[in-house]
């Protein structure tokens, strides 16, 4: 019974590909840095997440064994992939927070929010005085 039970285990954890998304396309995804975009019927991303090798976090939406039923609605809702290679995990984390507030993607909440930004600038002389 335990083999049984470690059987399905592993076949739940299987990849399994949202409908109408072309398989060709995730092989083509690079195991560099860079930002990816799931996008659903329309123009509208859907989700737009980091990682430092896309390929696996994008197949990591793929597994079935999704924990939380928001993974599984947004897996269901895939239509179309895209990403944008950076050049590392800095590059990444720039371009999504930038993406996400451009296009306002529905299952992206925290990153949306908007706030005030604040900058530093660091001057070689101690006694200049700030603009």
């Amino acid at each position: 019974m335990v083999k049984l039970e470690a059987t399905a285990a592993e076949l739940l954890k299987s990849q399994s590909l949202p409908l109408g998304l072309d398989a060709q396309l995730l092989d083509d995804l690079p195991e560099q840095p860079g930002v990816y975009l799931f996008y659903g019927e329309n123009a509208l991303p859907l989700y737009v997440g980091k990682s430092t090798n896309i390929r696996s976090r994008v197949l990591s939406h793929f597994n079935s064994d999704h924990s939380r039923a928001r993974g599984m609605r947004i897996t269901q809702e895939i239509k179309h992939v895209e990403w944008i290679e950076t050049a590392g995990e800095f590059g990444a984390l720039l371009l999504e927070a930038r993406l996400i507030k451009e296009r306002q993607p529905i299952h992206n909440r925290q990153l949306r929010r908007e706030r005030q930004l604040c900058a530093w600038q660091l001057s070689p002389d101690p006694a200049a005085q700030p603009c």
